[in-house]
């Protein structure tokens, strides 16, 4: 009754063999073969067992002997009865073909429908050509890894057994702040699949690129360390594709993370140099604020500076005095780069803050450059009459106001005369006659003078305005008989 025809083409991965649902035995034919057999009023159908060994396209056609609408097939699951397609033209010749078929044995009915024939059934097998994904990876928690700069190819929307594959998760885990780029593209045309990348969670999104292309790309820009996860959705159809990782770090070195509270300040030496980035992001959280300290040894010039890698109005600075709440200064200027700078600073710590502006993200190079002020320091505190060192009146002194920090000014010095200067004291003798003191204060600010005058009771300061860094003179002279307090 039925003759099997063997044709050995290995290349095709595909089993055939005839039965019947109630026969135990599968009567096997080579892959890519053909078999025939003889519909009768007493044999009015038979079942192939086709088994497919890859993903790819499985035609089956049945060619009757003689004219007639003779014979109808259908095909049907793995399981034997859930039907997926038929052939029911009324020809000679009748054929069906299923083109997103996974691994597993299919079954084919042919069945009499208007006369007694001898047939002949033909298989033919497409693989496809693309290396297919490690299956099962359709959540999160069966992702496939891939390296940041690597490709993978998969398959999406192929079927058996009732279930299509119909998602592909991918995860990737970066090392560095940075650019990450994932591009999916399709091995046939049309709105196949969609792409979407989800944060460290797998849950939250981040981009997603739904064009309707043969190419899908997704970018995050402003990556920090950490795995991400991309969802390959089947939209319509089915399709082999080739998805390709991109990871670029920012170059400049990042700062110690965390550095986002005051006490979690950075140290950095008043005349060094420090790298770091701003607006990276992970888990939720971007990275908004960069804290950095920085402890001056003397009264002077402190300047911070912050230069971004990539142009845009993308961080602003702020100086703080040693409280860390008092601003000082502020470098809020929208250029690449912004200047904290204070020229009359005290000893102590001093905390920078880099704060990102907007949705903005950038590596950035921080600058400190501390100048002191070249003359020596008067003794501290003076800040009263009743704490003032004595000089003496035939040797210069020398000392600074005007300094800040701690949220206080050096805004006096005080000093006694302690015997009765000449008229050579310090100043050119044009300006004072003999018996007069001369007192002379420098600062980078203002100039300040005193006018002692007789009955030794000195008045209070005068300020006469300079510009910033400046040093100016003032000399001022008043009755002997002040000189000694």
């Amino acid at each position: 009754m039925r003759n099997l025809i063997l044709a050995a083409i290995l290349a095709l991965p595909l089993l055939l063999s005839p039965h019947t649902p109630a026969q135990a035995k599968d009567y096997a034919i080579a892959a890519g073969g053909s078999g025939s057999g003889t519909i009768t009023d007493a044999n009015r159908e038979d079942w192939w067992a086709v088994t497919v060994l890859a993903d790819g396209a499985l035609t089956l056609t049945v060619t009757q002997d003689r004219d007639g609408d003779l014979i109808d097939i259908d095909l049907y699951d793995t399981d034997g009865t859930t039907h997926l397609l038929s052939g029911h033209t009324g020809n000679r010749v009748e054929s069906v073909t299923m083109s997103n078929l996974m691994p597993g044995t299919y079954h084919l009915r042919i069945k009499r429908w208007g006369g007694d024939c001898t047939y002949t059934l033909q298989s033919g097998f497409t693989s496809n050509p693309l290396p297919n994904d490690p299956e099962p990876n359709d959540t999160v928690a069966q992702t496939v890894p891939i390296d940041p700069n690597a490709a993978r190819t998969g398959h999406i929307g192929y079927y058996a057994g009732g279930i299509t594959d119909s998602y592909d998760y991918y995860k990737v885990t970066v090392l560095a702040d940075g650019e990450l780029t994932l591009t999916v593209t399709q091995d046939r045309d049309g709105d196949l699949i969609d792409i979407d990348l989800y944060d460290t969670d797998g849950a939250t999104p981040l981009r997603a690129s739904h064009t309707g292309n043969t190419v899908e790309t997704v970018t995050m820009s402003n990556l920090m360390p950490g795995t991400y996860y991309l969802r390959i959705k089947r939209w319509s159809e089915f399709c082999g594709y080739t998805l390709q990782s991109r990871f670029i770090p920012n170059p400049l070195a990042t700062d110690p993370e965390p550095n986002d509270t005051i006490t979690q300040a950075v140290q950095i030496d008043p005349n060094g140099t420090k790298t770091g980035h701003i607006g990276y992001y992970a888990g939720g959280v971007s990275d908004i604020y960069d804290y950095y300290k920085v402890t001056v040894p003397a009264d002077g010039e402190l300047s911070l500076s912050v230069t971004q890698d990539r142009d845009g109005d993308i961080l602003d600075t702020i100086l703080y005095d040693t409280d860390g709440v008092t601003e000082l200064a502020r470098g809020y200027t929208h250029n690449t780069t912004e200047i904290a700078a204070v020229p009359n600073l005290k000893p102590g710590t001093y905390y920078l803050r880099i704060n990102r502006v907007g949705n903005g993200f950038c590596g950035y190079m921080l600058q400190s450059r501390f100048t002191p002020q070249p003359l020596a320091n008067d003794v501290e505190p003076n800040n009263s009459l009743q704490s003032a060192r004595t000089v003496s009146q035939d040797r210069p002194f020398t000392g600074h106001l005007g300094y800040t920090g701690s949220g206080a000014a050096d805004m006096w010095t005080g000093s006694a005369i302690s015997s009765r200067p000449t008229a050579t004291s310090g100043s050119p003798s044009s300006l004072m006659p003999p018996w007069k003191p001369t007192f002379r204060c420098t600062t980078p600010t203002a100039t300040r003078s005193q006018a002692i005058p007789a009955g030794g009771r000195p008045p209070a300061w005068g300020r006469t305005a300079s510009g910033p860094g400046s040093t100016t003179s003032r000399y001022a002279t008043g009755e002997d008989t002040a000189a000694t307090p």
